[in-house]
């Protein structure tokens, strides 16, 4: 445990969360629900009991460049094992997901190329960590936003992120983790409340 730790930590730059929720009877299944703004949120249903926690990841400042293959490489084969090992309920990636900036790091502008390599990198982390695509949230960070506003012909995140994969088009309002508990003596099925 102390290797996968120190891995998570130094290796990875991963930051694990542990969430002490209560969730509400009854199952929304992939219908989602929606929070106290009005917005559309997510339900990750996890069978379990009361004593379960989830665990969330959390990747920030990947700055995959095309001047610095190495970090994608290094991504590649540390992160999607260690979420095999570590098996969270939610995985977010929170900016700055490209570098987007010149060799000589005097301008800043959107780089196709990093995209490329950071959707063929997540797909490879997510096939190697076993966890379900839509259990991945990335946002965008300003080294995502450089030269590109939000529809433009250099707005590649909206074409390769995650989320733009999965049309995740509006603001995350809210993710709600729902274990389903199964008590050992009880016939039929329920959900703590």
């Amino acid at each position: 445990m102390i290797t996968l730790i120190s891995l998570i930590f130094h290796l990875c730059r991963l930051i694990a969360i542990v969430l002490i929720f209560a969730s509400r009877a009854g199952g929304l299944g992939s219908e989602g629900h929606h929070d106290d703004t009005g917005g559309k949120g997510t339900t990750i249903e996890l069978e379990g009991g009361p004593e379960d926690v989830a665990w969330v990841v959390q990747l920030s400042d990947l700055h995959f460049s095309s001047h610095h293959p190495e970090r994608a490489l290094d991504f590649k084969h540390i992160v999607g094992p260690t979420l095999s090992m570590v098996n969270p309920s939610l995985v977010f990636l929170t900016g700055d997901l490209t570098d987007a900036k010149s060799k000589d790091l005097l301008t800043s502008n959107q780089d196709e190329a990093e995209w490329l390599e950071y959707q063929e990198v997540m797909e490879d982390v997510i096939k190697k960590s076993g966890l379900n695509k839509t259990n991945f949230f990335d946002l965008r960070g300003n080294h995502d936003t450089y030269g590109a506003s939000i529809g433009s012909s250099f707005d590649f995140y909206s074409k390769y992120s995650i989320n733009g994969q999965l049309r995740r088009t509006g603001r995350v309002n809210s993710v709600r983790v729902q274990v389903i508990y199964y008590p050992v003596s009880a016939p039929c099925f329920g959900a703590l409340t």
